[in-house]
C-alpha cells in the first residue's frame, strides 16, 4: 500500500488539490454551523441552518465536480465571481 492508493489498494487516487480541501474543509464548517443552529431550535435558527446546509452541499457538490472535472451544465450551481 502507500502512495495515492486507497484502503486494500483499490487504485483511487485519494490526493485533492489544496484550493478543493479548502472549499470541502468550508463545506464542513457551514455543514456544523446548521447542525448548531438546529439544535438551538427557533423558527429562525431552523431557516439559518436550512441555508447553511444547502451552500454546504452546493459546494461540496462543486468541489467534487471539479475534482472529477466534470462540467455541469450551465447556470447549475454558478461559481462565485473572483473579486
Amino acid at each position: 500500500m502507500g502512495g495515492s492508493h486507497g484502503p486494500g489498494g483499490t487504485g483511487f487516487d485519494l490526493s485533492i488539490k489544496p484550493d478543493l480541501l479548502k472549499r470541502v474543509t468550508y463545506s464542513k464548517y457551514l455543514m456544523g454551523r446548521a447542525y448548531d443552529l438546529w439544535r438551538q431550535g427557533g423558527d429562525l435558527n431552523a431557516a439559518q441552518a436550512v441555508l447553511f446546509a444547502h451552500d454546504s452541499a452546493e459546494i461540496l457538490m462543486r468541489v467534487i465536480a471539479d475534482h472529477k472535472h466534470v462540467r455541469l451544465p450551465d447556470g447549475f450551481m454558478p461559481k462565485p465571481s473572483k473579486r
